[in-house]
């Protein structure tokens, strides 16, 4: 069974993120062939695009943002998954948080008490 990664960003109103992130998996590699042909080399994109959402979410607390990486049958397409975040965006989050990995998390488990 082959899988593709992608990564997801949501808080307690919806995702806002959802993309395909395999076409970095192999960005180290093309980077060594681009420095042995002594070519400019870009930074890789996902390390920014990573840096940028945690950034959002530790600007906006009261929403709890939460970041994860996850994997995909390849028979699933990237809008398969976001139609399912659309229809189901709880049965989502749950089956992410179980399967995949946390990158970043500000999820709200207990309910404020005002005393």
């Amino acid at each position: 069974m082959t899988s593709k990664l992608c990564l997801a960003f949501w808080c307690n109103e919806g995702f806002e993120y959802i993309e395909d992130i395999s076409k970095y998996e192999y960005w180290e590699q093309e980077q060594l062939v681009r420095l042995l042909k002594d070519e400019a080399l870009p930074s890789n994109p996902l390390g920014q695009l990573v840096w940028h959402l945690q950034l959002r979410a530790r600007f906006n607390p009261q929403r709890h943002y939460e970041l994860y990486s996850f994997n995909v049958d390849q028979s699933l397409s990237l809008q398969d998954v976001r139609d399912l975040a659309e229809s189901n965006p709880q049965y989502l989050v749950n089956w992410i948080r179980q399967n995949g990995k946390k990158v970043y998390s500000d999820r709200k488990i207990r309910n404020d008490v005002i005393i």
